[in-house]
């Protein structure tokens, strides 16, 4: 694509003038949003929705407790907004309490039915790193090949999130044969045999038999 001068200026200003809008402040905590500039951004937003064209009506999508907000998840509509950022554990005790409430509601295959009809984009374009990484997981081990080969497929994960990947792969795949390349091993008594390389060669092998002391004649 090619732009004027003056078309490239206009496209930076627009880009620069988004980042205020951008600006959230549980997450960048900058201290520049205080209770005066919190009511005159209610009062804004009001005055935004009732002097809204009729034409661009259809282009926001309002909250409202009566309806659902099809530009938001499920989980935001559940909550009516977001989980708070930089709450301890928030994140797991919110989602854990959700379930609950799901599965007292039977509400979970429904939930389920709407993640799987979600459009992703092309090649996964709409989901985080974390969900394609998750979806290219889960989709090698629905083919259930006898060979499952894992080329270090957990970078993008927490410690926590990684060793339970680990443990269920390593139980739904007991009795066939795994070959993972990790950049770290949390429990190697896990696997049979571990090779490490260095500067692609194999410097050290080690099997299970010999991680394990053995008991004292």
């Amino acid at each position: 694509l090619f732009y004027s001068a003056g078309g490239y200026l206009a496209i930076q200003g627009t880009r620069l003038l988004s980042l205020p809008f951008r600006l959230s402040p549980e997450r960048h905590r900058l201290g520049l949003i205080d209770e005066d500039i919190q009511n005159r951004l209610l009062l804004a937003r009001k005055a935004f929705a009732e002097r809204l064209p009729e034409s661009l009506s259809g282009s926001i999508a309002f909250f409202d407790l009566d309806k659902i907000n099809t530009t938001s998840s499920v989980q935001d509509n559940l909550l009516f907004g977001k989980i708070a950022y930089g709450r301890p554990q928030s994140e797991v005790q919110v989602r854990a309490a959700l379930s609950q409430v799901l599965q007292d509601l039977d509400l979970i295959q429904a939930v389920v039915d709407i993640g799987l009809s979600y459009e992703v984009g092309v090649a996964g374009s709409r989901l985080s790193g974390v969900q394609r990484q998750k979806l290219a997981i889960a989709r090698a081990i629905i083919k259930q090949p006898d060979m499952l080969i894992l080329n270090n497929p957990f970078g993008s994960f927490d410690e926590a999130l990684r060793q339970a990947l680990i443990d269920r792969i390593l139980r739904a795949y007991k009795g066939r044969s795994i070959v993972a390349v990790l950049d770290q091993i949390a429990n190697p008594d896990q696997f049979d045999c571990i090779f490490q390389a260095t500067d692609s060669r194999i410097t050290e092998v080690n099997t299970r038999e010999q991680a394990t002391p053995k008991a004292a004649e």
